[in-house]
């Protein structure tokens, strides 16, 4: 099976993954339960977009530095002739981070 990945990218991916975790349900418990201020909604939220798009960069770098390009844009071709994946790749997920933003504002919004 091809992959872009090695075991130090994915081992490196689980632990930023934990650690946002931690910092997400340790940061949050730490203060209490309290009435989350759009202003404080809003930083966490930043916070959070920057790191998604941190991650895109590092991996774009990685990708761009590596053979990992190349077998990801094959195994996509071979898949589909039509699909240029690599072009392609960010902006989903750029666009999905942002969304859920927007979304965990309105939903506060109401329901706070």
């Amino acid at each position: 099976m091809q992959t872009i990945g090695n075991v130090w990218l994915w081992g490196g991916f689980a632990a930023v993954v934990v650690i946002a975790l931690l910092v997400d349900l340790v940061l949050m418990r730490h203060g209490g339960p309290h009435k989350v201020t759009f202003k404080e909604a809003l930083w966490w939220s930043i916070g959070w977009v920057a790191l998604a798009l941190l991650f895109n960069a590092g991996l774009w770098y990685y990708l761009n530095e590596t053979a990992g390009q190349v077998v990801a844009n094959k195994v996509g071709l071979d898949a589909n002739p039509h699909n240029f994946l690599l072009m392609h790749a960010m902006g989903p997920n750029v666009a999905g981070v942002i969304g859920s933003a927007v979304a965990a504002g309105v939903l506060l919004n109401f329901a706070g």
